[in-house]
């Protein structure tokens, strides 16, 4: 039972060892064994491909135990009956040798036998085991394969995109775009050479695992990155992918490479251009900082200067009449604490945490149409100081989403702005109208205006839009930056538009809410 199985595990090994196992060419496999007697071997069994292979029946070559070797050709006759006695008589465990052998048409024909010597409990010759195959059909078959080949190398030459094959570690072929992508001129320049060498050495491991699994797993493999090293030394960003490939009869692999040397230029292009762009934007933030600081001390400096040189004016009274009272001293000084003290609330609202505002004025619904009335009620008494009629039109409930003291402040900064900077007699109309989702409120006075050349700067921080606007400076230059960032951080939009002499409006967008 034992030696059966070894005899099946045999005829199973040399079978798929033959190369022409794949492509299905008939293999004749037989046996022999020894005929101690006549000392001689005879054949005791023949697959029924002998037929096609030969051209002849089994019978022939068991019924004439010559017939096998007459019609060897007479050139191999001598090599291949000398390698055969030395399989019998257990010299050599196996024998593998081509010969030409007479065809039943006439013609001789190259064989290949291929066989194998078993042995018995005793160690002696028992069996021959063998296979035995007509190449001259596999030379047939290895010209269609050329053929094949040939058409193969017609079509991938015509592809835009670079193919190679290779085979053994070393290029086998390679089509005329990628003989260009590798800086070569024709195909003696690559074919032979080994494929690692044009790797970049970061590359060289990743490509040994990746031939593994295309040779030995033959595993289709997907594209994957790689820098390849051209013939000039240029490195090249490149895409590959490879899949197993049989080329000239030998297993090999195909790949396909795609250029990505300049979109990875533009991708390297790219990402330093946003890293100028954030250092840019770093160096403007930090300048905007240095002048903010500047400016708020450049502020802060003007009314201590006052409130210093009026306080030494006071204790200095006595020594010459000329010099302030206390009293007057003490008014001047009160009038810049009360100047001091706007100037630091206005900061403080400014420079508070942007996110803890968000997050806390999207918490109310406020109805606008209240709030501006309201708002406009407030102002009244400031704009018949200022002998200006301050006219609104009721409208009907809108509803935003903020803040109700910060949206206050913003339509009382406007509206007083435009009373201030009024002519007597003169109008501020506040007007509010629905668009789509939105909501448009308009402050519009009759005042003096404001310059083309300071209308562009007007929500600055601490600009003032000339000394016709504040000829005394006792202005901030921080309300309208108010009123813009309230806009903002209600999700909504502020701009104006004046005519110097006529007057000015400012126009304010915010998004509405339904109201549940």
């Amino acid at each position: 039972m034992a030696r059966e199985k070894n005899n099946k595990k045999t005829i199973k090994t040399l079978v798929n060892d033959s190369p022409v196992f794949k492509l299905q060419i008939p293999v004749v496999l037989y046996k022999c064994i020894p005929d101690i007697k006549n000392h001689k071997w005879s054949i005791v069994s023949m697959s029924s491909d002998i037929v096609k292979s030969t051209g002849f029946k089994y019978e022939n070559f068991t019924k004439d135990p010559v017939f096998w070797a007459k019609r060897l050709y007479s050139e191999d006759k001598e090599r291949v009956i000398k390698k055969l006695n030395e399989l019998r008589s257990g010299q050599i465990s196996s024998m593998d040798v081509a010969y030409r052998w007479l065809h039943k048409d006439g013609k001789y024909h190259w064989f290949r036998d291929h066989a194998v010597l078993l042995r018995d409990k005793k160690n002696k010759p028992a069996e021959i085991l063998g296979s035995w195959v007509n190449i001259s059909v596999l030379t047939d078959a290895n010209k269609i394969i050329e053929e094949n080949e040939e058409q193969y190398k017609k079509i991938v030459e015509l592809s835009p995109d670079a193919l190679f094959v290779h085979s053994d570690g070393v290029f086998r072929f390679l089509n005329s775009a990628a003989i260009a992508l590798y800086g070569g001129k024709k195909p003696e320049d690559l074919i032979g050479k080994p494929v690692i060498n044009f790797f970049h050495p970061d590359y060289y491991e990743q490509l040994r695992q990746r031939m593994k699994a295309t040779f030995e797993e033959k595993r289709n493999l997907p594209f994957i990155e790689y820098k390849i090293v051209t013939l000039t030394g240029e490195v090249k960003s490149v895409e590959i992918a490879s899949t197993p490939f049989t080329y000239q009869g030998k297993p090999a692999a195909q790949g396909v490479i795609i250029d990505i040397t300049k979109h990875k230029e533009k991708e390297e292009l790219l990402r330093s251009q946003k890293e100028t762009l954030a250092i840019k934007v770093k160096l403007e933030e930090e300048k905007l900082k240095t002048e903010f600081v500047a400016d708020t001390i450049h502020e802060v400096r003007t009314p201590l200067a006052i409130i210093r040189g009026n306080a030494d004016l006071a204790l200095r009274t006595g020594k010459s009449g000329k010099l302030k009272s206390p009293k007057s001293a003490l008014q001047a000084i009160n009038h810049e604490v009360e100047h001091l003290s706007h100037l630091l609330g206005d900061l403080t609202m400014l420079t508070s945490p942007q996110v803890g505002v968000e997050r806390m004025i999207l918490a109310h619904e406020v109805d606008l149409s209240k709030l501006l009335r309201d708002t406009v009620k407030r102002a009244k008494v400031l704009a018949h100081q200022e002998d200006v009629s301050l006219q609104f039109t009721p409208i009907p409930p809108l509803f935003v989403r903020g803040d109700k003291i910060y949206l206050q402040k913003l339509f009382l900064n406007l509206i007083k702005n435009a009373i201030t900077y009024n002519k007597k007699k003169g109008f501020v109309r506040v007007d509010a109208r629905k668009e789509q989702n939105k909501v448009v409120i308009t402050v519009r006075d009759s005042g003096i205006g404001i310059s083309k050349e300071d209308l562009g700067r007007i929500f600055e921080r601490f600009y003032r839009a000339g000394k016709v606007r504040d000829p005394e400076g006792k202005r901030t230059g921080l309300g309208l930056a108010i009123a813009k960032w309230i806009t903002e951080i209600h999700r909504g939009t502020i701009h104006a538009s004046s005519t110097l002499s006529k007057g000015s409006t400012f126009t304010v967008t915010l998004p509405l809410i339904k109201k549940a």
